[in-house]
This record gives structure tokens, sequence and C-alpha cells, in this order.
């Protein structure tokens, strides 16, 4: 009963912190159309297909974030295998921004994208663990 209630305890913890990060829901059709925007992004990764990836990006992401060190990435996807899926996925809206998390199963490891669109549908971030 004690884990129980530490354990709702905690839950209740976490919503609101989550509840005060000042992160909006996303309506259900505005969240379909990030989501699929994300994985388009996420595969363009994984094939490494750069140029394309970096025309998707605002001014200051071209500048941050040139074809050369996206090729930094290519280590960590490739010893991660070959991409199966995507297994889950998120969407909030925070500063102008949506913030698409999605979590990606490969071959031998799972990797977590968190990509953020401006009102412009442009990627204005793009981080991978």
């Amino acid at each position: 009963m004690k884990k129980l209630l530490a354990s709702m305890g905690s839950i209740c913890m976490l919503l609101f912190l989550l509840s005060a990060c000042g992160a909006a829901k996303v309506d259900e059709k505005t969240s379909e159309k990030m989501i699929k925007q994300a994985k388009e992004v996420v595969q363009l990764l994984n094939v490494q297909q750069y140029e394309e990836l970096t025309e998707t990006f605002d001014s200051r992401m071209k500048e941050e974030l040139t074809e050369e060190k996206l090729k930094e990435i290519e280590p960590i996807l490739e010893e991660s295998g070959q991409f199966e899926k995507f297994e889950k996925s998120s969407v909030e809206e925070k500063d102008d921004n949506y913030i698409v998390v999605l979590v990606a199963k490969y071959e031998k490891d799972e990797r977590i994208f968190t990509v953020a669109f401006n009102k412009s549908d442009q990627v204005s971030g793009l981080f991978v663990k």
C-alpha cells in the first residue's frame, strides 16, 4: 500500500512539473501532421539525405547544423543497426514551436529523436539520444 501511495505521489508530482513547464497540448490534426513531418526528418537522417534534410531547416539551423555536422551522427545510427519502426510519439507546443518526440526502434538499440518545428513548419531543432 505504501508503494502504491508513493507511486501515485510521484506521478502527481511529475504531472505537476510537466504542466508547469508551459507546454500546451496540441489538437489531433496538428499532432498527426507534426508527427508525420518529424518521421520524414528522421527517415532522411537514416538514409543520409542531408541536402534534402537541410532544406527543411530554418535559417538558424542551416547555419548551425550543416551537412558536415549531420554526418557526425552517422556512427551513432550505424551502431544502432537497421531502422525498424517508430514505437512512440508525442507532440507539445511551446514558445511558438511544436516539439515532437519520437522513439525509434533499431535492430540493436533504441533512439529518441526530438524535432522542433516553427510556425512555418521549418525544423528549428533536432536532437538525437
